[in-house]
């Protein structure tokens, strides 16, 4: 899942900034290969689209808003400040998940779907945090949780991805999420 961020390298502490999370494009395949015994599946759709970001340690949240998108997602992706468990904030935090802390931020594509052979662009989060943790402070960014759902002519599956290395033919171990951007809070 490609995500970029841009935020600061330093801030003063007790200052407001703002970051913003930008999510790459993404394809959805038309066909997938499902190995030598089954072939190509086709792949109908996919939907809900979702990714979980933690407020950086030493961060406090302020604010935050939904910036563009594509025709699919512009005024229909949602952005939710999570601070505990709901029926909305429902992130795993436990497993392979313990990456994903609160507070965090919800992006989702509540309804709507890709069809196979589409491509999607989620909007932009722009997120404003107060430097509230000690001078030396380094505060990551990073995405710890990636939710789609996909119709295929076989099945529909729900991936719930979560940082990992290893190898793609078994599950893999859970690993520290990429860090997509480091501020430093400064005396």
């Amino acid at each position: 899942v490609g995500t970029y961020v841009v935020a600061p390298a330093t801030v003063p502490h007790g200052s407001t900034f703002t970051s913003y999370v930008a999510p790459a494009a993404a394809s959805v395949p038309k066909l997938q290969d499902s190995g030598t015994f089954l072939g190509d599946v086709t792949v109908n759709s996919a939907s809900v689209f979702t990714a979980i970001v933690p407020i950086p340690a030493g961060m406090t949240y302020v604010s935050s808003k939904l910036i563009g998108g594509d025709s699919r997602t512009a005024g229909v992706a949602t952005l939710t400040y999570c601070t505990a468990a709901s029926s909305v904030c429902n992130a795993k935090t436990t497993g392979n998940f313990t990456w994903t802390t609160y507070p965090y931020l919800k992006e989702t594509l509540p309804t709507g779907s890709v069809p196979g052979g589409g491509t999607i662009t989620m909007p932009s989060v722009a997120v404003t945090l107060q430097a509230t943790g000690a001078s030396g402070t380094v505060a990551n960014t990073s995405l710890t949780e990636f939710l789609l759902t996909t119709s295929t002519s076989l099945a529909t599956v729900t991936f719930d991805g979560y940082p990992t290395s290893g190898s793609a033919d078994t599950t893999p171990p859970k690993a520290p999420p990429a860090v997509l951007a480091s501020t430093t809070i400064t005396p």
